[in-house]
């Protein structure tokens, strides 16, 4: 497994939100490949003597496939988020501006910018 190094998500700041995301990504292809080694690894290297033995490699490649599908369905949803990222991003959205606060001027844009997207959403 990767070295995780400890991120901060910044308020207002998407290269730091896109750095998380690309590490999420990055730990699932890893999961992904040290998944598949494992699988590689009972079935290359173990020799099983009796149906105790192939029970418990069945059950060890069913618990490595599981962490690799579940590997695989991160990525599908980081790569989501992350095109969903891109595409909104365009879309710049004042930052809070009373120093890391939400004020009600604050709430009534939010409420705004949802309203709008509802509005876009059904045309």
């Amino acid at each position: 497994m990767r070295n995780t190094s400890k991120n901060k998500i910044k308020l207002n700041d998407i290269s730091s939100l896109q750095s998380v995301l690309q590490e999420a990504y990055s730990n699932a292809c890893s999961q992904i490949k040290d998944a598949q080694k494992v699988i590689n690894d009972i079935a290359n290297n173990t020799t099983p003597l009796d149906v105790d033995d192939y029970a418990k490699l069945a059950k060890a490649k069913t618990d490595a496939l599981k962490l690799k599908e579940n590997a695989i369905k991160l990525k599908i949803e980081v790569g989501k988020q992350q095109a969903d990222l891109l595409k909104n991003s365009n879309a710049k959205v004042a930052p809070v501006h009373s120093g890391g606060t939400a004020t009600m001027d604050d709430y009534s844009a939010i409420h705004d910018l949802i309203n709008k997207k509802k509005t876009e959403d059904k045309e």
